[in-house]
């Protein structure tokens, strides 16, 4: 068989190989295959063989090659196509983040995280490989939510749930969402509830929002009980409900209404006295309104951020009440902003009779000023201040 003949054979990218070198070794068998011969002067030519087995390797090999060129665009359009439809957790994740981050959403990054680890059933995505593949299901879920987030739907609105210190609680709009700062002021209550023993003690929670404060501290101290107070039907709702979600409901009561209100005044003074004072009023300044997230002004009560002209308007309102709801040498705990504690003290300064003493500022995680502590103190002390 020549090499003409040789290059003559063409097979389909499906065909048998094994076959067709069997052709071969039932061709040329009992004998060898002249491939092609040398001539040398004045001598008789030696051809050069090969064996059928030979040649049918070599047939193989050929053919093998044959189809690896043939169907190779095919193989790799197939591949193209498995891989646009293999939705990896990588890939999930950067291409919902740079749509998000194109549309001016802020943490995008973050926030798809959040998302497609509760898709996976996991709060981070903290041990989760970014090779992990989702179902459609799950593709179908991880869309939906993160097409409420080009909204500027906050991220804690679309889970519904988040976690704060040692609970997770349920969030809903327009209700104020509970942030990592003010788990800092939960650890300086915590720390007062065990200096003083007060343990079995009774807490007042201005401004409850979700109820995260005073639930916090109801489910870290199993014998204490608290009262918790907000201006807004829906937070008042939602701080019940999160109640009965933790087991917690026979040991919280929730008022609502406008602290300036004498009937919600009342209702404290009968409900007194109170062994410790938590709050995190509305604390941004009216001028600082305009130029908030747009996730915060579309979707959170704004009640729960104005605190008026200085940021300090609520705050003014607990000091005044708290002398009359606690009992004296009792812990008051405020947040605030930066800026705002020498205005705490300077109304405290300004009280006749004084019956509250400004103890501290203590700072937040980012070292920031973001706490004050005070103290109530009874009639005899007061004129000592």
């Amino acid at each position: 068989m020549s090499l003409t003949h040789l290059h003559s054979f063409r097979t389909p990218c499906n065909c048998n190989l094994s076959k067709l070198a069997r052709s071969v070794v039932n061709l040329t068998a009992s004998r060898s295959t002249t491939l092609f011969t040398q001539p040398v002067a004045r001598k008789e030519s030696k051809p050069f063989s090969l064996s059928a087995g030979s040649l049918a390797g070599i047939i193989c090999q050929r053919q093998l090659l044959l189809q690896q060129r043939q169907c190779q665009p095919f193989v790799r359009g197939m591949a193209d196509q498995q891989s646009r439809q293999i939705n990896t957790v990588e890939k999930v994740c950067a291409q919902w983040t740079k749509t998000m981050e194109e549309k001016g959403v802020r943490e995008a990054s973050v926030g798809v995280g959040y998302i497609v680890a509760h898709v996976l059933g996991r709060k981070t995505m903290h041990g989760i490989s970014g090779w992990q593949e989702l179902s459609q299901q799950q593709m179908e879920e991880v869309n939906a939510m993160c097409q409420q987030r080009l909204t500027h739907k906050p991220v804690q609105y679309i889970l519904g749930t988040w976690d704060f210190c040692d609970i997770e609680v349920k969030v809903k709009p327009p209700v104020f969402i509970p942030r990592p700062e003010t788990e800092g002021l939960v650890a300086l209550a915590i720390q007062m509830v065990e200096s003083k023993n007060l343990h079995t003690g009774r807490f007042l929670d201005f401004c409850c929002g979700s109820g995260a404060i005073s639930l916090s501290l109801l489910h870290k101290f199993p014998q204490a009980h608290a009262v918790a107070v907000d201006i807004s039907p829906e937070a008042c709702g939602l701080s019940e409900e999160n109640a009965q979600r933790l087991g917690l409901s026979d040991r919280i009561t929730v008022v609502q209404g406008d602290l300036t209100d004498s009937a919600v005044q009342e209702r404290l003074k009968a409900a007194a006295p109170f062994d410790l004072l938590v709050s995190n009023p509305p604390y941004v300044r009216t001028h600082e309104m305009p130029s908030m997230d747009p996730d915060i002004v579309l979707y959170e009560d704004l009640r729960a951020m104005n605190g008026g002209e200085e940021g300090v308007d609520i705050h003014t309102d607990i000091l005044l009440q708290a002398p009359d709801l606690l009992h004296a040498d009792s812990d008051i705990v405020l947040e605030i902003q930066s800026g705002q504690p020498k205005l705490i003290e300077d109304r405290v300064k300004a009280m006749s009779p004084r019956r509250l003493q400004f103890l501290a500022t203590h700072l937040d995680h980012h070292h920031k000023e973001r706490f004050c502590h005070l103290r109530t103190v009874d009639s005899q002390q007061s004129e000592q201040h």
